[in-house]
C-alpha cells in the first residue's frame, strides 16, 4: 500500500517537473500557401519550437507571416535607414525570442552607436528556403517599404536549397515546387518556376517518443548539417575549384540567385550585402572563399560573421546552440554587431 502510494506520488512529482522543465513537446509551425511566394508561415499565428534540450520558444508571427515585429510603413522607413535581413531558418529564428533576433539587436545597438542614422531593422525568414525562394519576399513585401539596405543571410545549406533540394536529401518536384525554384533548361540557362499550391512538402507526422524526438532533432540539426558542410568543403578543395564543384554543390544556382538579388536592388537604388553565417567559415576556408569571389564578381560586399567572432577572441561554437546548429542569442548578437560595424563604415548607404 505504502509502496503504491509512494510510486504514485513520485509519478505526480515527475509529471509536475516535466510541465515546468518542458513546457511543450511538439513543434507548432503553421504554414499556408501564399500566391506567388509559396509555403510560408501563417500570419498572426503562434509558433512553438523546441529541440527538447536547449530551448522551448513560443512566439507569434506578424501580419505578413514572419516571426518579427510589424515592419515599418513605407513612410516611416523612408524617413530613416531601414535595414532588412532576408534568409532561411537563421532569420526565421524560431529558437529565440523576437527581442534576441539579429534585426532587433541591430536596431537597438544602432540607436546607441549611430543614433543619427535612425536605423529600423526587420527580418524576413522562412525555414528551408534559399536565396531563389526568397526573391518574392522582396517583390511582394520589402520593396514597397523602401529599404536602404538588404542583408542576405547566407548559410552552407543555401547551395543545396537553391538547387531544389531539401536538407533531408529529398529533392523538390521541380515541375510543382512548393516555393519559387530554379530549373536548368536544355540550353544550360536557368529559369524560375512558380510555386505550386498543390505540392505538399510538409506532411503531418505521427507523434513519436520523447527520446526519439531528441535523437531525431540532434541528428537533423547538427550531424546532418556538418556532414553536408564537410562534403561541400571537400568538393571545393584546391583540386576542385568553385566553378567546377559539380552536382553536389551546384554553385551556378546560387550565382543565379545572387545575380537576381543584385539586379533588383540595383534597379531600386537599394544597398545589398551578404551576411555569411559561421557555417561558411571565414577567409581561408574554401567554402567562404568561393562564395566571397562570387559576391565580389557581382559587387556585393560580404560581412563575415565567423571572422568577426574570431577577431574578437571568441569561439565559433558559442554562436550556436549546443544541440542545434541555428544561432543562439549570442550568435544573433554577433551577427548584429558585425553588421553594425559594416554600417558604421558605410553610412552613405543610408543617405542614398
Amino acid at each position: 500500500m505504502w509502496l503504491v502510494a509512494g510510486l504514485a506520488l513520485l509519478a505526480a512529482a515527475n509529471e509536475a517537473w516535466l510541465h515546468v522543465a518542458t513546457p511543450f513537446r511538439q513543434d507548432r509551425h503553421p504554414r499556408e500557401f501564399v500566391p506567388g511566394v509559396g509555403l510560408a508561415l501563417a500570419p498572426d499565428a503562434e509558433v512553438r519550437r523546441t529541440n527538447m534540450l536547449d530551448f522551448w520558444t513560443t512566439s507569434r508571427t506578424n501580419s505578413l507571416g514572419f516571426l518579427d515585429r510589424e515592419p515599418p510603413s513605407a513612410d516611416s522607413a523612408a524617413a530613416g535607414c531601414h535595414v532588412v535581413f532576408v534568409g532561411d531558418s537563421f532569420v526565421e529564428a524560431a529558437e529565440v525570442a523576437i527581442s534576441d533576433k539579429v534585426q532587433v539587436r541591430l536596431q537597438d545597438l544602432a540607436a546607441e552607436r549611430l543614433p543619427h542614422l535612425n536605423v529600423a531593422a526587420s527580418g524576413y525568414g522562412v525555414w528551408a528556403t534559399g536565396q531563389i525562394a526568397q526573391l518574392p519576399y522582396y517583390d511582394k513585401w520589402i520593396r514597397q517599404r523602401s529599404p536602404k539596405l538588404v542583408a542576405l543571410v547566407v548559410a552552407n545549406n543555401d547551395f543545396v536549397d537553391n538547387a531544389g533540394f531539401s536538407l533531408t536529401g529529398r529533392g523538390f518536384d521541380l515541375e510543382h515546387p512548393p516555393v519559387l525554384a530554379a530549373v536548368q533548361e536544355t540550353d544550360g540557362s536557368i529559369a524560375l518556376r512558380a510555386p505550386d499550391p498543390d505540392y505538399q512538402m510538409f506532411r503531418t507526422r505521427s507523434p513519436v517518443s520523447l527520446r526519439r524526438r531528441i535523437s531525431n532533432r540532434v541528428e537533423r540539426s547538427w550531424r546532418v548539417q556538418m556532414l553536408q558542410l564537410g562534403r561541400i568543403r571537400r568538393a571545393l578543395s584546391e583540386d576542385s575549384p568553385w566553378e567546377n564543384a559539380g552536382n553536389l554543390v551546384r554553385t551556378e544556382f546560387t550565382a543565379f540567385a545572387l545575380g537576381q538579388w543584385q539586379r533588383r536592388t540595383s534597379r531600386d537604388g537599394v544597398g545589398l550585402v551578404a551576411l555569411t553565417t559561421y557555417t561558411l567559415g571565414t577567409r581561408g576556408d574554401p567554402l567562404f572563399d568561393g562564395f566571397s569571389r562570387l559576391a565580389d564578381s557581382l559587387g556585393v560586399p560580404v560581412i563575415d560573421q565567423a571572422g568577426f567572432i574570431l577577431r574578437h577572441g571568441a569561439e565559433l561554437a558559442d554562436a550556436r546552440w549546443r544541440h542545434d546548429y541555428h544561432w543562439s542569442p549570442q550568435g544573433h548578437e554577433w551577427a548584429a554587431r558585425a553588421t553594425l560595424d559594416w554600417l558604421e563604415k558605410n553610412q552613405s548607404v543610408c543617405n542614398e
